[in-house]
């Protein structure tokens, strides 16, 4: 998306505005006109922008005009009726509509609880009982009634725990009799986390609905975040169902290795060395920064109550072995303006809660629309739906005489014959959904579509910064296309024109006089005069530098001198500047250790660079000369007419 984002597009932005007076009219292109509105809002709008603070409103104006005449010529050439013009452009609308069809408002009050609920946290409880897959209303019905039986038997005084040991279907119950430990936003699914947040500290909360099944939830505690913590750990695999032989070797090893780290050998080497988590061994066992509630609790409180970097735990058992952990930072919650945009990346990411904003928006959009629904009409669909729709052969010429209409958006009506053709559009029907919810969910789903149809038609006129915002795609997407194929392709391409532009402007693409010159680097200074010796002899010699290397070194069964061959303009090196440029002048470099010897082999006068040398400058040039010829080509083809007494009122403000 960025590519049409450059400054040039940015501050070439533009819309027609028909609604100002006809003196108003800024310039004419061919006798279209652009209005001095249109110029004046993307002139301030672009004020700030880098390279543009100080332009002159007639230079300004001019590349303004320069825009203009590429667009026409682009939309006079048909390339807005390419498609992948129009495939693109819809792309691009498509990702800026998204925000538009959000109520903004419901996502900032999620992302706001949302931190709320990270900078505190629940400690709770839970009953579970379980749903089958595509439950029936009867599964439904039946697992609501018999979890709320279990809250009235807690509700009158039986123990929680007590009745959760009993009745819970939570396959991990047995290892935390229900207790979840601390938690906070985003680590339970959104309705569990949500019911939990608003039920009281010992309070248990009417039965949840998740796409797990049912809960009811006791919240047992409620505190302040203590942040996050970063810590490193070794660790022994020793799973629950080892043999006691094997248990006890891996116990074994873990305080081995607590005893190394105790009598003073490093944590991150002991964990590099001995480490069975192969993720974080390499990195000393360094782990990524934690939340309260992701570690288990008895685990969670011992590494929480180490005070300073480096303190260590003594050995900890999990269900995944034994570890030791160790701290290497703690850091507080983050203030709400620090943690925002993760928060709202991690909202928008959230499919639950967007659901709760896309609905808002729903809402929101029939009041807008004077939405009104038929439900009757709605439910005499029931009369043409059979069981063929489990298989997804429902046909929905059956309903061909339904004509009587089922909603109205905006004043347009939508017949029970849409709704039929939408309801047969999707194949899987779940078998134990009946008829009745089918045709509810469907017809839902489809009044939400067209309402979110309804609004995303009406952005450009309802939001004038949308408007702006797709012209400005619309015109920057023609104006890269055109270039592309007029100005930058052609320059690449054409590899005679770029040789004759090299041609014709060599005196552009010069060499400065230039030092070919050898740097030579030795550890040791016994090699400096044979260094000095050979480099004065080289360029006469015509060296290469494996020759020099076999001069100096000899019978050294390594090399014992680094040779670097390089040409320099001035300013390109320190110490070769000081030098004089004379050919074979040999310099040593003073340094605390070793032998620096600078030569200068020959001395290379002005000269044009080469065509290959410059080719990327070349291109670039011709690209420029090009873009140059084609406007004014543009402004011959398409007359150009400045009322210079609208231009006065740009002085004037």
């Amino acid at each position: 998306m960025q590519k049409y984002l450059i400054p040039v597009i940015l501050i070439l932005v533009s819309h027609q505005t028909v609604s100002v007076a006809q003196d108003d009219v800024l310039f004419t292109i061919d006798g279209i006109p652009v209005y001095l509105e249109e110029f004046e809002r993307v002139f301030n709008k672009n004020k700030g922008v880098p390279g543009y603070e100080n332009m002159p409103v007639d230079a300004y104006l001019d590349m303004y005009v320069n825009f203009r005449l590429k667009v026409l010529e682009a939309l006079r050439l048909g390339y807005d009726e390419q498609q992948a013009f129009i495939d693109e452009l819809s792309g691009y609308r498509k990702q800026l509509a998204r925000p538009y069809l959000q109520d903004q408002e419901m996502i900032d009050r999620l992302v706001r609880d949302a931190y709320e609920r990270t900078v505190n946290e629940i400690n709770a409880s839970h009953i579970w009982m379980t749903l089958p897959e595509n439950p029936s209303p009867e599964d439904t019905l039946r697992v609501y009634n018999k979890i709320l039986d279990v809250r009235k038997r807690i509700m009158n005084g039986e123990v929680f725990e007590k009745v959760a040991a009993e009745t819970s279907e939570d396959p991990s119950f047995a290892g935390n009799h229900g207790n979840l430990g601390w938690f906070s936003a985003f680590m339970m699914i959104f309705p569990f986390e949500d019911a939990a947040f608003k039920t009281a500290a010992g309070e248990i909360s009417m039965p949840v609905r998740t796409s797990y099944g049912y809960h009811i939830i006791k919240v047992n505690e409620k505190r302040i975040s203590p942040g996050e913590i970063l810590l490193a750990h070794i660790m022994v695999r020793s799973g629950m169902d080892q043999d006691e032989a094997t248990a006890g070797a891996a116990e074994e090893r873990i305080y081995r290795y607590y005893d190394l780290i105790r009598h003073g050998l490093d944590f991150g080497e002991t964990a590099r060395l001995y480490s069975e988590d192969t993720e974080s061994s390499q990195n000393g066992g360094r782990m990524r920064w934690i939340r309260s509630g992701e570690l288990p609790p008895d685990i969670e409180e011992q590494v929480y109550m180490l005070r300073d970097s480096a303190d260590f735990t003594q050995p900890l058992r999990s269900i995944y072995g034994w570890h030791i952990f160790q701290l290497l930072g703690k850091r507080p919650p983050g203030s709400f303006d620090e943690m925002e945009v993760r928060l709202k990346d991690q909202v928008l990411a959230d499919e639950m809660r967007m659901v709760i904003a896309e609905q808002s928006a729903v809402n929101e959009i029939k009041e807008q629309s004077d939405f009104i629904q038929y439900e009757q009409n709605i439910r005499y669909l029931l009369e043409v739906l059979d069981s063929t729709v489990y298989a997804g052969q429902w046909d929905p010429v059956v309903a061909g005489d339904l004509i009587e209409p089922v909603f109205k958006i905006g004043g347009k009506e939508f017949l029970q014959q849409d709704l039929a053709v939408y309801i047969a559009g999707f194949q899987y029907r779940p078998e134990n959904e009946s008829l009745e919810e089918i045709l509810g969910r469907k017809s839902g789903e489809f009044i939400r579509d067209k309402l979110l149809e309804y609004k995303n038609n009406r952005l450009e006129d309802d939001y004038p910064e949308f408007r702006d915002l797709i012209r400005e795609y619309h015109d920057g997407i023609l104006l890269f296309n055109i270039s592309d194929d007029l100005i930058w392709k052609q320059a690449v391409q054409d590899s005679a024109g770029l040789r004759e532009f090299y041609e014709g402007n060599k005196s552009q693409y010069m060499w400065k006089e230039r030092a070919d010159a050898s740097i030579y680097t030795a550890d040791d200074a016994a090699y400096l005069d044979k260094i000095r010796k050979y480099a004065k002899r080289r360029h006469a010699r015509n060296w290469s530098v494996r020759d020099m290397l076999n001069l100096i070194c000899e019978n050294d069964t390594s090399d014992c001198v680094v040779i670097e061959d390089a040409v320099f303009e001035r300013g390109m090196h320190p110490f070769i500047d000081q030098m004089k440029w004379k050919k074979g002048v040999v310099r040593e470099i003073q340094q605390e250790e070793g032998i620096r010897v600078i030569a200068i082999n020959d001395v290379l006068p002005q000269e044009p660079r080469d065509f290959q040398e410059v080719r990327g400058m070349i291109v670039a040039a011709y690209q420029d000369y090009l873009e140059k010829k084609w406007v004014t080509e543009l402004r011959s083809k398409y007359p150009v007419v400045v009322h210079e007494e609208v231009m006065k009122k740009i002085a004037e403000d």
